[in-house]
């Protein structure tokens, strides 16, 4: 499966942009960081 689109974040936002996306026929990739994980953190400076 070839992908045209990563979004990255499931927010509000995001969801909204994957399904307007689809709904235009392009193949879409959603992805969310679990909740605690190291990739759902931001950094600190």
């Amino acid at each position: 499966m070839t992908l045209d689109v990563v979004i990255v974040g499931a927010g509000p936002n995001g969801l909204l942009l994957a399904c307007e996306l689809r709904l235009a026929g392009v193949p879409v990739l959603c992805w969310n960081a679990a909740p605690g994980s190291a990739a759902s953190r931001a950094p600190t400076a």
